[in-house]
């Protein structure tokens, strides 16, 4: 475990957390609850809890369709938030979702609240973006040009330029935290990570594509971080920046490491799939402007948090197998 770098006694409340039983939302919230705060949290009537199963009597749920123009307007002139951790959003893998459904959550939903924050500007608005946003690169930084090349990061591109301009025109203290890949707890067994280590676990070969790709890993006990941060210091309406570690490393190696670190119980198989029609083959961020401005930087190695990973899935097996 890292030592926290803020204290949520300090996070202006009432908290509001959308996308709370998601990946990211999931680990924020438990953060929350362990430190006595009481968010209050967007479900929707399909919502899947099994993340916040632990923390129920510890958080507040709505029920709430955030592209629905009235429930949002409604729910935020009755709870009057001081801070909103907006961190509803699809997924880029698996590449199933539709246009549509990227853009309903990633930009209407975004529009929907924004709007409604108009009549509470002083709300301080953090949300999440993506490294998907950006082009193929290394060490990116904020300033670097949006050319996404998927439905995903597109939708996400979209969002960015939305809060940039609302944060302009209406001085909505937006900030947006650019995530490149997040992982640990809670992760969909789906993503690289997860489905590397519950495989070992299961004694099933591993089977990757090419696993050239670079990515650049930062662990979510380390984005928590940078979402409180974001919430407590002055900074100006339209903040961007990037939440990584600025070390990019291959799908190969990092599938190794994993298998290594749990004494290579499966053999594993590279080159089984071959690589998507919107594959990015090479992306890392550069984080000075997160140290800089957040006093942000990542605290966890990946070797440290692919130990604790392994150890959390190992831990909590069955109840990974069930999250969607």
């Amino acid at each position: 475990m890292i030592a926290p770098l803020f204290s949520t006694a300090l996070l202006p409340q009432p908290v509001l957390v959308t996308g709370a039983s998601g990946i990211v939302g999931a680990n924020l919230v438990h953060r929350l609850a362990a430190e006595g705060v009481r968010a209050h949290l967007t479900v929707r009537p399909q919502s899947d809890l099994a993340r916040l199963r632990t923390v129920m009597d510890a958080v507040v749920l709505h029920t709430c369709d955030l592209t629905d123009r009235e429930q949002v307007h409604a729910l935020l002139q009755r709870l009057r938030p001081a801070t909103i951790f907006h961190l509803a959003s699809t997924f880029f893998n698996p590449p199933t979702l539709s246009a549509e459904e990227h853009y309903r959550v990633n930009l209407l939903a975004m529009l929907t609240i924004l709007e409604a924050l108009r009549e509470q500007p002083t709300v301080r608005f953090i949300w999440t973006g993506t490294a998907g946003a950006y082009d193929s690169g290394s060490l990116l930084t904020e300033s670097a040009p949006l050319r996404p090349g998927s439905l995903y990061g597109c939708s996400k591109a979209a969002a960015s330029q939305l809060s940039q301009v609302w944060a302009r025109l209406y001085a909505i203290p937006t900030v947006e935290l650019r995530l490149f890949t997040p992982y640990g707890p809670w992760e969909r067994r789906h993503r690289l990570i997860p489905h590397v280590i519950l495989s070992a676990l299961a004694g099933q070969e591993v089977r990757i594509g090419d696993g050239r790709q670079q990515r650049d890993f930062v662990y979510m006990q380390d984005v928590v971080e940078a979402l409180l941060l974001a919430a407590s210091k002055p900074l100006p309406a339209g903040a961007v920046f990037n939440i990584c570690s600025g070390e990019p490393r291959s799908l190969r190696e990092v599938v190794s490491t994993i298998l290594e670190l749990m004494g290579n119980p499966v053999p594993l198989q590279v080159g089984v799939f071959p690589p998507r029609a919107d594959e990015i083959w090479e992306i890392s961020g550069d984080n000075q402007a997160a140290a800089n401005e957040l006093a942000w930087r990542p605290q966890v190695t990946l070797q440290e948090g692919l130990q604790q990973t392994i150890a959390w899935f190992r831990h909590h097996q069955q109840e990974a197998l069930a999250l969607t």
